[in-house]
């Protein structure tokens, strides 16, 4: 599948406080859908997207460890830019595959690192904007909010971890 992507030298460099993304801006954003038990009141029909990530290759998406401590996504959402829309550039991928990092505990939040691995392949426009991921949300209440505050794991400090499960 082929994203429309934007100038990324022109984004807000805020999330909270920004402007509404465009179309096709983020095609590495990613969403992960679990099993939605109240499906019938549901907006977002049968899943429920709790945890973010970002696509890294084109069949992994890197995300926070405690994304899974009390349930397993089932899918992972590319292209999607409004969860109240329906949008036909959305794709939904089974998961093949969850790796956390081998020393993430639930009830710390060092580490709090995993990689999820698609049942398919994806393909992003070569023209699309070149992304780093330099940081994943790893604890905080609600983001941004008030005085709420937000750690980040630096995935930088990970990259060993991350290309030996990637390429391996």
């Amino acid at each position: 599948m082929f994203y429309e992507a934007f100038n990324c030298s022109n984004v807000v460099k805020l999330i909270v406080g920004g402007e509404a993304a465009k179309m096709g801006e983020f095609p590495h954003h990613a969403l992960l859908g679990y099993v939605d038990e109240q499906a019938e009141t549901s907006a977002w029909g049968q899943y429920k997207f709790n945890c973010g990530g970002s696509l890294i290759s084109d069949r992994f998406v890197v995300t926070a460890a405690h994304c899974f401590s009390f349930a397993d996504p089932v899918i992972v959402r590319l292209g999607e830019h409004d969860l109240d829309a329906v949008e036909s550039n959305r794709v939904d991928f089974d998961i093949a595959q969850i790796t956390r990092h081998p020393l993430y505990r639930n009830s710390r939040s060092y580490h709090d690192i995993a990689l999820v691995r698609l049942n398919g392949t994806t393909v992003i426009d070569p023209r699309s904007c070149i992304y780093h991921v330099i940081g994943v949300t790893s604890t905080g209440g609600a983001c941004g909010i008030g005085l709420s505050k937000a750690i980040y794991i630096n995935v930088m400090k990970y990259l060993d971890w991350i290309e030996q499960t990637v390429w391996q």
